[in-house]
């Protein structure tokens, strides 16, 4: 028997009713799949979420692997997409919680920067993006220019060994290098960055940290330098050897070049010192009674005695002392925190 050319009112009612279903089913999921996107719908596309939102699952997909140029091309854009917006919101809504935009943003120039297939051009738009996500996390204060990593030939951190940060910044450590600077005073810049480049190898070289393990250097002239990028947890406060907590966690480290048991601090450095202190209480809410030397965590001499009583003037009031006249009295005794830090998830070894 030949099927009939008309459904029947209950076949009809049945098809309604399977119609329905797979609607529900679709809404549940998303709505109806989005087809691939291909290389063609965002690689010369202007700036949109849609553009990020296509890279995203495009570099989710397996055609991804595939092409690896075109991959490090949509790292690339994703990244100074994100960059882009991030700053555009701080610009509009200065406050505005970017910090994760941030991150995602540092973590694909890295990649980038780091990839050997990379071609010049992509691994130079990477350092400046760097450079611009650098100048967005320094501290404004007046007067102070933070000189990227890029100006110091800084090595890519280790970014599989190293802790990110979550954006709650509640201490700063002042340090100093122990290393004797007079021969730094008057240096060109590209003297003090290849002096800070090789604090950076020592650090990571010898001590096995995962980068340096300061967020800021001051060399003898004041000029300030970004250390560790804020995103990731500093290497410079130690555990406390009765606990083990980690006292790097919200601790932003500030080390100036110099040993200040043997030679004073400039003032060029003290007055940059200050204005960095300033800035970066102003951006993230730290009191400056939570400004501390190193002394203050480990029993060590840093941040030297002709320095210490600098930063504990500054501890007191906001302030440090306009000059330094001469040897500055013996350090005082190191004072324990109020602050109780976490312990580090997984007893993760400072680096």
């Amino acid at each position: 028997m030949a099927p009939s050319t008309h459904s029947s009112p209950a076949l009809r009612r049945l098809a309604g009713l399977g119609a329905l279903v797979g609607a529900l089913v679709l809404a549940a999921c998303g709505g109806p799949l989005r087809p691939e996107p291909q290389p063609t719908t965002w690689l010369d596309a202007p700036l949109t979420w849609d553009k990020l939102q296509d890279i995203e699952r495009w570099l989710e997909s397996p055609a991804s692997r595939e092409d690896r140029s075109l991959r490090i091309e949509a790292e690339l854009q994703l990244a100074e997409g994100r960059l882009s917006y991030a700053l555009r919101d701080l610009a509009q809504r200065p406050g505005s919680p970017v910090t994760q935009r941030l991150s995602s943003a540092r973590s694909g120039f890295e990649l980038v920067r780091s990839d050997r297939s990379a071609s010049a051009n992509q691994r130079e738009r990477a350092r400046l993006g760097l450079d611009r996500l650098g100048q967005a996390e320094s501290p404004k204060a007046s007067g102070l220019d933070v000189r990227p990593r890029s100006s110091w030939n800084a090595a890519s951190p280790k970014t599989w060994d190293i802790d990110r940060a979550n954006g709650r910044w509640t201490r700063i450590t002042v340090h100093h290098t122990a290393m004797l600077a007079r021969n730094l005073r008057g240096v060109s810049a590209s003297t003090a960055g290849y002096a800070i480049a090789q604090i950076q190898s020592q650090h990571m070289d010898v001590n096995g940290w995962a980068d340096l393990g300061y967020h800021f250097m001051i060399d003898p002239d004041g000029r300030v330098w970004e250390g560790r990028s804020l995103t990731y947890v500093g290497a410079h406060a130690s555990r406390d050897p009765n606990t083990g907590a980690n006292h790097n966690l919200g601790n932003i480290g500030v080390c100036l070049l110099g040993n200040f048991e043997q030679e004073d601090p400039s003032s060029a450095a003290l007055a940059s010192l200050e204005s960095l202190l300033d800035g970066l209480r102003q951006k993230f809410g730290i009191a400056h009674r939570e400004v501390y030397g190193h002394t203050h965590f480990k029993a060590t001499d840093c941040p030297g005695q002709r320095l210490l009583p600098w930063v504990q003037a500054y501890q007191r009031s906001g302030s440090g002392p306009v000059a330094m006249q001469g040897s500055a009295a013996p350090a005082a005794a190191p004072r324990r925190s109020s602050y109780v830090p976490q312990p580090a998830s997984s007893g993760r070894r400072i680096r």
